[in-house]
């Protein structure tokens, strides 16, 4: 999930009027116009409402985009911090549509030199950043192409016949084998597998019933898949594992399962050992609980009541809920981030009129 979720949910709701022992994130820039933050503090990317997006390191600020006014940008990035890869909306409070198409731009990590690489929608980066993938609703087609020439190296036109707003999952488990989750005509969700080398693609697995979504997330060696019922809808829970140097879906390591109504949301990268993802706790609260891969221990790592959403930026867990952004895990002493351009006072009216 990016950063530009946090900046809906800010302007929908109003200020929580609990108290939580979580610390809030510290920023002294709005955190709506935030779209990304490094791990060390030393660079931010941020948004204006006259259709900017920039780039502040070192005490200065770049511009990297330029839009129409009113424009909204995602930002989405890997662990290996070579890329990452930048979304434009430019008709976001104009037309809604979960079909609506983004232009897509991939930029160095830490810098305000981008490139076109196409529009879409779900970008991600594979690979050691080599590879990205990119999702056309429209055509029903996910993008392969590499970082480095920009060149697409494959296509995979998808099913999806029964739910025109289904999303496909798409991680790699090498550069020639692919993993992504697509919908048949029944509504069962399924994890297929497309051979690059053979031009094959086969089913590995598919849900017992179309009550039922598939999770997928990928660090550098281990590939987790979450099972997760709808909500309101009984079924079990379960969270597993596949190391990817010897990929069997049949043989994967059972992390977690629970017959409890868990949203998911499976969030992975943020810390060696540990993944999270969003819990039910029971009298209907939600908390966003984390796996310890090696115990299989289960801890809650929030207390806010009704957790909806979560996000990893740069290693860094953060929970939009209710107006403020809350730090769940990384650090909250970032340095530079308070060398963001404050914001002009015609700029500040604009942004309470979005």
């Amino acid at each position: 999930m990016e950063l530009s979720k946090l900046a809906l949910i800010a302007l929908i709701f109003s200020v929580s009027s609990f108290a939580s022992k979580l610390p809030e994130f510290a920023t002294k820039q709005d955190v709506t116009n935030l779209r990304f933050i490094s791990k060390d503090g030393k660079f931010t990317y941020y948004q204006r409402s006259n259709g900017e997006f920039l780039l502040s390191t070192n005490f200065a600020v770049t511009k990297a985009l330029s839009y129409n006014p009113g424009t909204n940008f995602e930002v989405v990035s890997s662990p290996t911090r070579k890329y990452v890869i930048v979304s434009a909306d430019d008709s976001f409070h104009t037309f809604y549509s979960m079909k609506k198409v983004k232009k897509l731009h991939l930029i160095e990590y830490g810098s305000s030199r981008p490139e076109d690489i196409g529009q879409g929608q779900s970008p991600r980066l594979h690979q050691k950043d080599e590879i990205a993938s990119f999702y056309d609703p429209y055509n029903k087609t996910i993008t392969f192409l590499e970082t480095k020439f920009r060149r697409v190296i494959s296509t995979i036109k998808m099913t999806i016949k029964s739910n025109p707003y289904f999303r496909p999952n798409v991680v790699m488990i090498d550069n020639s084998q692919i993993l992504y989750t697509d919908i048949n005509s029944s509504g069962n969700q399924a994890v297929l597998l497309l051979n690059r080398k053979e031009n094959k693609t086969k089913v590995l697995f598919k849900t017992e019933a179309p009550t039922f979504k598939i999770e997928l997330c990928e660090s550098d060696d281990t590939i987790f898949m979450g099972e997760f019922p709808y909500q309101n809808v009984e079924g079990e829970v379960i969270i597993s594992k596949i190391e990817k140097n010897k990929f069997d879906i049949a043989k994967r390591d059972i992390l977690y399962t629970s017959k409890t109504n868990d949203i998911g949301n499976i969030l992975c990268n943020y810390e060696s050992g540990k993944i999270a993802f969003i819990k039910e706790i029971g009298a209907g609260k939600t908390e966003l609980a984390e796996i310890d891969l090696v115990t299989k221990n289960i801890k809650i790592l929030s207390d806010l009541g009704h957790v909806s959403s979560a996000i990893n930026i740069d290693q860094r867990l953060l929970i939009p809920h209710y107006g403020k952004t809350y730090l769940v895990k990384g650090d909250n002493n970032i340095p530079l981030v308070d060398t963001l351009e404050a914001p002009k006072k015609d700029e500040t009216a604009e942004e309470e009129t979005l």
